[in-house]
């Protein structure tokens, strides 16, 4: 899926690997790009993983210091709180099966470790970050799958 902000999208560097940052990109929604896997913890809490670097498949976002989303090795054992996301949207298409196009818009999504919501700076390459939750647009995005 591809997670729009705008004309922004999450992203990644040209050479990402672990330890990267998730950053802002050009939206290009035709181009999947995150997985948000259901955690089986308490409802709407998911990991999120790159589907952009194949040869590192166990990479999740993660909450880091200080306040930025970056790629690190996902915690098997359990889901670790600082990998553990909610998320919240105005619409969502449920009942869509191999639905290509909007799949949810006016989402929300927030760390389950420290509450905060990601937001997206208006600047390409910008790191994504952490804040208080505001409501405001740069903390909305929308969800676009392809089939």
């Amino acid at each position: 899926m591809s997670v729009v902000n705008n004309v922004l999208e999450w992203g990644l560097p040209s050479a990402p690997g672990q330890d990267s940052f998730v950053i802002s990109e050009a939206a290009s929604p035709a181009v999947a790009e995150w997985l948000f896997a259901f955690s089986g913890a308490p409802t709407n809490t998911y990991q999120i993983k790159s589907l952009q670097v194949p040869q590192w498949p166990e990479l999740v976002v993660s909450a880091g210091d200080p306040g930025a989303l970056r790629l690190l090795p996902e915690v098997l054992s359990t889901v670790a709180p600082e990998q553990a996301w909610t998320v919240q949207c105005n619409t969502c298409n449920t009942g869509a099966s191999g639905f290509n196009g909007l799949y949810a818009s006016g989402c929300t999504i927030a760390s389950v470790q420290t509450g905060q919501c990601v937001q997206i700076d208006a600047t390409t390459g910008d790191n994504l970050s952490l804040a208080g939750c505001d409501a405001q647009a740069h903390q909305t995005f929308d969800f676009f799958t392809q089939s």
